[in-house]
């Protein structure tokens, strides 16, 4: 058996031997877990490297397969190719990342297909096969590409913000929670999603609140408990109360006064003159009512609707604050642009179909 060389002095070696016969006793079996530690350390080190080579020789192929297949079909090309192709080979797997973002950058501003993605791979860093999943993960890992979280739908995202929409969607038709939707990107990724929905659930607070407030006339100003309820009804959880509540302040959709919560731009309404539809300057009632009896018509999808439904449509469009709502729904009840079944219920003007309250009408527009 081949002697191996130890860059060790003769009598540190004995020493070492003197040092384990005085601990164990012996040197006989100790010595010898020292030498079966620095095999297993060797045919660790021996089978890692050689993961390496397999990973590096798999790479190298696909390569070479791709400029072969280049060379048969571009030969006019063939020169610059294989230049670029070498430069690429010396390259680590976080350089070639780079050089496909740089390059999808460049090419796709915000979706694309599974075919755009391989094809994208190949030329920007010229990668094909089953390689090319790696750069997937490693694009998906880094926030820079977002595949549809419907599954089934072919769309890679580049944009963050649209990718956010879409999960946030998607959770809210299915059982899946956003964690296990985001489970394939890191956790950057998780808490910017986090942090995009407290934004948009603060925004939305003012219109949620003045739909689902009890006072019907005065959506605000608001007490900080329904604040605080309206906050919990729209994240789903509890937890996120002081969060969005803050952002909402600081971001000025509300503002504190000294009655409760109401939007910087709200002012209480005149009672003698909001309700005036005689005034030259007053509101033009029927032309509001035209507008919100069209977006019933185009926001509903089942009939009959019930008054309430009515309200809430004029409660909800910021243009119409200090309009009375009974007038609005006589002046659609009078201009015949919905019909009234019965108490409270309510459906599509149509002679044809007006016979019964619980017809189902399509929706018009």
């Amino acid at each position: 058996m081949a002697e191996v060389s130890w860059n060790v002095d003769d009598w540190v070696v004995e020493a070492f031997r003197e040092f384990v016969k005085e601990v164990h006793g012996t040197t006989y079996g100790n010595l010898g877990k020292l030498q079966r530690a620095m095999i297993e350390y060797m045919d660790a080190d021996r089978a890692a490297r050689t993961e390496d080579i397999v990973r590096e020789n798999q790479e190298k192929l696909e390569e070479v397969l791709a400029l072969l297949q280049d060379d048969s079909t571009h030969a006019h090309t063939t020169s610059t190719s294989s230049a670029s192709r070498k430069s690429l080979h010396s390259l680590t797997q976080p350089e070639k990342t780079d050089i496909l973002v740089d390059y999808l950058d460049r090419e796709f501003d915000a979706a694309l297909s599974m075919q755009e993605l391989e094809t994208a791979i190949e030329e920007a860093i010229s990668v094909g096969g089953r390689t090319q999943a790696d750069y997937k993960e490693r694009l998906q890992k880094r926030g820079e590409l977002f595949a549809d979280p419907r599954g089934d739908v072919d769309v890679w995202y580049r944009s963050q913000e649209e990718f956010f929409g879409r999960v946030r969607t998607h959770a809210a038709n299915t059982s899946a929670t956003y964690q296990e939707i985001l489970d394939a990107y890191d956790q950057s990724v998780r808490s910017a999603y986090k942090e995009w929905l407290k934004d948009e659930l603060a925004a939305e607070i003012p219109d949620r609140l003045r739909v689902d407030s009890e006072t019907t006339e005065e959506p605000f100003p608001v007490s900080t408990s329904q604040l605080e309820d309206a906050i919990t009804s729209a994240a789903d959880t509890g937890r996120w109360v002081d969060d969005i509540g803050e952002r909402i302040r600081e971001y000025g959709i509300l503002e504190k006064v000294d009655q409760g919560w109401t939007p910087p731009d709200w002012q209480p309404r005149d009672a003698e003159n909001a309700h005036s539809t005689s005034d030259q300057d007053g509101p033009d009632i029927a032309r509001i009512a035209t507008d919100v009896a069209q977006t019933i018509l185009d926001d509903r999808d089942a009939w009959p609707a019930e008054t309430a439904y009515v309200r809430a449509i004029l409660r909800r469009e910021t243009d119409y604050e200090g309009i009375d709502v009974d007038d609005v729904v006589a002046s659609i009840r009078d201009q015949d642009l919905l019909e009234e079944q019965a108490t409270n219920e309510w459906v599509p003007a149509s002679t044809e179909n007006s016979e019964s309250a619980s017809t189902t009408f399509p929706t018009s527009g």
